[in-house]
């Protein structure tokens, strides 16, 4: 959570710090916020994790493509020789 939402050394030392934080935050409402950019970061990683296994994929497939046709290419030639 990296210490986002933890009050500041200050405000434990005095209570009227720590009454003008406990309504900022109400009034900014840091913990929601916090909540939907944690929710949105979450998602973009998942969609960059998917692109990336979508990505890894295609090359193995066209990798695997390559060698077919590498090999079908062996073949042909070695039928023309004889």
């Amino acid at each position: 959570m990296l210490h986002l939402l933890d009050k500041p050394d200050a405000v434990w030392e005095d209570v009227t710090a720590d009454h003008i934080y406990i309504e900022l935050r109400a009034e900014f409402d840091l913990a929601d916020r916090y909540l939907a950019l944690e929710h949105k970061l979450r998602s973009v990683q998942e969609a960059l994790e998917l692109v990336l296994d979508m990505s890894r994929d295609y090359r193995l497939v066209s990798l695997e493509v390559i060698i077919v046709l590498l090999i079908v290419a062996e073949i042909a030639i070695s039928i023309l020789r004889h």
